[in-house]
């Protein structure tokens, strides 16, 4: 029941945050969505995005970090478009057994 619980608020949650930071002008103030014109790469963007949900310091070379990098690369095979990828990474981290446990 738990579980269920989390998950549909995870979907709404997620839905809200990629609408807003789809609607934000600067993009220094998005939390999901990456910024584009930054240097950063998909994985530091996954980095930054662990370390924000789960508290966890992943480095390049990290098994976890690659099982993530793994999710994004297929997600983007599937996707219609960014956010949905965004989205999909999201509810991820939310209902991830390292978020509710932290």
């Amino acid at each position: 029941l738990f579980q269920k619980f989390l998950d549909d608020a995870a979907r709404q949650i997620c839905l809200k945050m990629v609408q807003r930071d789809g609607e934000q002008t600067n993009e220094n103030g998005r939390v999901l969505l990456r910024n584009r014109q930054s240097d950063d790469t998909v994985q530091d963007h996954l980095i930054t995005l662990v370390r924000r949900f789960h508290n966890r310091v992943l480095d390049d070379q990290s098994n976890d970090l690659a099982q993530w990098r793994w999710f994004v690369d297929s997600l983007n095979h599937v996707a219609e478009n960014d956010q949905q990828v965004w989205h999909a990474v999201c509810v991820a981290l939310f209902t991830h057994p390292d978020f509710y446990t932290y």
